[in-house]
């Protein structure tokens, strides 16, 4: 995550959720689903764009009518929309202009010419097997957005080499961790669907839980009503790992340097890793060690995202960086082989917010297994 954030002020995607207006809330939605323009705020996040050929510009005509900021202006002019960036922001192509405008026009659902994602009914509540080994519905897991297919018929061997986990910056990962970082990785609904998940899964589990976060920072994601007596963190800055409320223990550990863990073997019920497995450059042997610390029937949590530093993400990951089946299968084949035959009842879960509003959320994806 991006660093230097200062402890307590208010992040970019608070002011941006607080100030924005209707307006600017729809087009960003409109290009983010599209995949053409990461959010304002998410410019440290943003990956590779497509060609454009419309740009987001200054409106001088209208500038002393309207707050600084970038406008979206038509050929003649006439603002469309503003947008709180002080950065030049593109767009894919002219068609994706005009849908925004229909957007604007309360036409993107009605419009045969609408994205495909505004005029997609999305059916929630997936079933899957909790740490108790109970059948629960995921009450926002989506159903019918191809991600719960992402793991039919899966490779019969390890499908990746060496050269797919290669990535464009290979310097020493914690020279990026000396400075403690508390800003947030994704919005608000983004989170809040994370530890649902977790509260869904895990609530049932009897007392005394024992969970083991890794990646961790300052959020881990974990509802404070958990009831659990241990729960350990993984992660790479001693201030962030100090600051999590929910900690009982910190471990200041790089796993793409060592994945050996400083745990016993079958010392945990249940692991979590958020936001990180994007840039894990030894991903088998990682999974193993989760495999290895884990109690029999013993759970695995792994969430992600398509937000990400595009130059610390390995390379099967960059080149589906917004398909969310896509990178579910390569967590569902780290699973699969890490080790053979280990998992059983291995799920993939969308659990994006808002994906058939035009507010717009983080996406969110999410892989789930037990132990064998």
């Amino acid at each position: 995550m991006p660093r230097g954030a200062v402890p307590g002020r208010r992040t970019a995607v608070d002011t941006h959720r607080a100030g924005t207006c209707f307006r600017a809330a729809c087009v960003a939605s409109c290009l983010w689903h599209r995949g053409a323009w990461p959010r304002e705020r998410r410019q440290s996040y943003c990956s590779i764009r497509p060609p454009v050929s419309v740009q987001l510009q200054h409106c001088p005509r209208l500038s002393g009518r309207v707050p600084a900021g970038r406008q979206l202006c038509n050929a003649r002019g006439e603002l469309c929309a503003e947008l709180p960036s002080r950065k030049p922001c593109q767009i894919a192509s002219h068609r994706a202009r005009r849908d925004i405008l229909l957007a604007l026009a309360g036409g993107a659902v009605a419009s045969p010419s609408a994205p495909a994602w505004a005029k997609r009914a999305w059916r929630r509540g997936d079933e899957v097997l909790s740490l108790d080994q109970r059948r629960v519905v995921i009450a926002d897991a989506i159903t019918n957005s191809g991600v719960s297919n992402a793991l039919v018929d899966p490779p019969t061997a390890w499908p990746f080499t060496s050269d797919d986990f290669w990535r464009w910056d290979e310097e020493y990962d914690a020279k990026g961790f000396v400075n403690p970082s508390f800003e947030r990785q994704i919005d608000y609904a983004a989170r809040m669907a994370i530890e649902r998940l977790n509260v869904d899964l895990l609530q049932g589990a009897p007392s005394g839980l024992s969970v083991l976060d890794l990646c961790a920072s300052w959020d881990s994601h974990l509802p404070a009503s958990l009831n659990a007596s241990r729960i350990a963190l993984v992660g790479m800055n001693r201030q962030e790992l100090e600051t999590n409320t929910v900690a009982t223990e910190i471990h200041i550990c790089d796993l793409n340097r060592d994945t050996r863990l400083p745990f016993g073997d079958a010392e945990f019920d249940a692991v979590t890793l958020t936001l990180g497995i994007q840039y894990m450059t030894r991903p088998r042997e990682l999974f193993t060690e989760i495999h290895r610390v884990l109690r029999s029937g013993g759970l695995a949590v792994v969430s992600f995202s398509s937000l990400s530093f595009p130059w610390k993400v390995v390379k099967v990951w960059g080149n589906s960086m917004h398909d969310g089946a896509a990178q579910c299968r390569t967590v569902g084949t780290y699973f699969r082989f890490s080790p053979a035959g280990g998992w059983h009842d291995i799920a993939p879960l969308d659990l994006s917010p808002h994906k058939s509003s035009l507010a717009g959320s983080d996406p969110l994806w999410a892989v789930v297994a037990l132990k064998a």
